[in-house]
């Protein structure tokens, strides 16, 4: 009885550590769950006073990837491309990560606009949800995050779903135009987004797509940076896939744990 609680020790210990492997790169579904329905319910309240819902934390490399980020996207000025990043833009269409994305987060990078703007997503060109009702009151923080799955009602985007990211101009002040990522369906038919990174870490299979809006019918000073953002899609949980050291230590745990119930059967 002792060498089969042993083996059932290690067969427990076997599993915790693939848990924690998944659970690094795409957190717990329970607590994604218990954010989305907490989003949910005092979703208008947020809203309408300005304040935001926190993403959920980024895994250590998606969270240094972003680091290396930010720093290209100046808070104040004229947006320029980032050097090196501009050839790998995204197309002037919705966004379509070509995966189940079960964590999508907006990072807001800093906004130089006297509208005060709101941004908002549509999810296979269906209706606009708010996503930050006033990028400009109280001023958004240079790196802030929102959790767009969880005022999605917690859902994963499909890997044929499409994901577009809105800019009402002066939304919070009563504006009605909503400038999106596809130029012939703006008001003006012109193109009010610079898209500028377009990059995957290749760590986790997270998608980093990012830009800067102009606010101003057909283009105003057509500076790019009054409202600039980046978008993170990553992977659903059932997509990862463990890293070869933790299969390393997922097998030779699994090993030990045969060998011992071997001997168990053996000297019965």
């Amino acid at each position: 009885m002792r060498k089969y609680s042993l083996a059932f020790i290690f067969f427990v210990l076997s599993v915790c550590l693939c848990g924690s492997s998944l659970s690094v790169h795409a957190g717990s579904n329970c607590s994604r769950s218990i954010r989305a329905l907490s989003s949910v319910a005092v979703l208008s309240t947020l809203l309408k006073s300005g304040l935001v819902v926190s993403a959920a934390a980024l895994n250590p490399s998606d969270a240094a990837f972003l680091n290396s980020l930010l720093p290209e996207f100046n808070p104040g000025g004229i947006y320029y491309p980032p050097a090196g990043h501009a050839e790998h833009a995204f197309p002037a269409v919705d966004f379509k990560p070509h995966f189940e994305a079960g964590q999508i987060t907006l990072v807001l990078a800093g906004e130089s606009a006297d509208f005060h703007n709101s941004f908002l997503g549509a999810v296979n060109g269906g209706s606009p949800f708010t996503i930050k009702y006033d990028i400009s009151s109280p001023p958004a923080a240079f790196g802030e995050q929102i959790d767009v799955t969880a005022l999605m009602g917690g859902a994963s985007l499909a890997a044929n779903d499409t994901f577009g990211l809105l800019l009402r101009a002066n939304g919070a002040n009563g504006g009605t135009d909503i400038f999106g990522m596809t130029p012939g369906l703006n008001p003006d038919h012109f193109d009010h987004l610079s898209r500028t990174l377009n990059l995957v870490n290749s760590g986790t299979g997270s998608l980093f797509v990012g830009g800067g809006y102009e606010d101003l019918w057909n283009g105003g000073d057509r500076d790019f940076n009054d409202a600039r953002f980046i978008l993170i899609f990553q992977p659903n949980q059932s997509q990862i896939i463990p890293e070869p050291k933790t299969w390393g230590a997922i097998t030779f745990v699994g090993l030990i744990a045969g060998y011992q119930i071997y001997l168990f059967r053996f000297r019965r």
